[in-house]
Parts: C-alpha cells; sequence; structure tokens
C-alpha cells in the first residue's frame, strides 16, 4: 500500500539529519562537566586499561551474644552474715541486697533462699 518513497503519494520528503555528531558533543559536554579530562586513549596509542575501584570496607558492629548464667542459689546457715556469703562468692553485700530486695540486711534467717548475683 505505501512504497518506500512517501513522494510518490504526494507527501513531502523529510529531511533526515545525522544525529550523532549533536550526541557525541553532548556526552563530551557531560564528561568534561563531570571532571573526566583524560582521554580514553594514551599519548602511546594504546587503549588503557581502567584500574578499578576499591571500595573503602565498612565495618558494620555485630551483637555478641552474651552467656546468660543461670544465678546461683544460696540457702542461708545458721551464723551467716551477708557479708560472709558475699566473700564466699567474691560479690558485694549490695549486689547481693539488690538482687533479694532485702530491706534489712541485718536480718536474714537460716534456710532463706539468696540470688547470689554474678557480676560481669
Amino acid at each position: 500500500m505505501f512504497g518506500k518513497n512517501p513522494s510518490e503519494r504526494g507527501l513531502p520528503q523529510a529531511e533526515r539529519k545525522p544525529f550523532y555528531p549533536a550526541l557525541i558533543v553532548l556526552l563530551v559536554l557531560e564528561l568534561l562537566a563531570a571532571g573526566c579530562t583524560q582521554s580514553a586513549v594514551p599519548p602511546t596509542g594504546k587503549p588503557s586499561t581502567p584500574t578499578p575501584a576499591l571500595a573503602t570496607p565498612t565495618i558494620i558492629p555485630l551483637a555478641v551474644p552474651t552467656a546468660t548464667s543461670t544465678p546461683t542459689i544460696y540457702v542461708v546457715q545458721s551464723g551467716d552474715t551477708l557479708s560472709s556469703i558475699a566473700q564466699k562468692y567474691k560479690v558485694t553485700v549490695g549486689a547481693i541486697v539488690k538482687a533479694n530486695q532485702i530491706e534489712n540486711a541485718d536480718r536474714i534467717q537460716p534456710g532463706q533462699k539468696l540470688i547470689i548475683p554474678t557480676e560481669p
């Protein structure tokens, strides 16, 4: 139905202009604007091998799992004091008082169970 020549049908001939030179000029201008002024071909005439850019390593801190320890339970014996128990387990009296919510450190009873905290 349609021929390859539009003028055969009474249509004006479209003027074809090459766009490649304009495209190359635009690319060169883009490269110059980006600060790339080196030629892809060095003066020796041999194409250069691009050097790959090395990425700066990113250090990502990871959560280190902590050992969950089972608390030590001590059963108070006759004659025990919080001070003697603390010395035995190498913890402070304050740590035992806090872990057991003891109101009066002088009033512990034989048979009473105390949580002995582990200090990091």
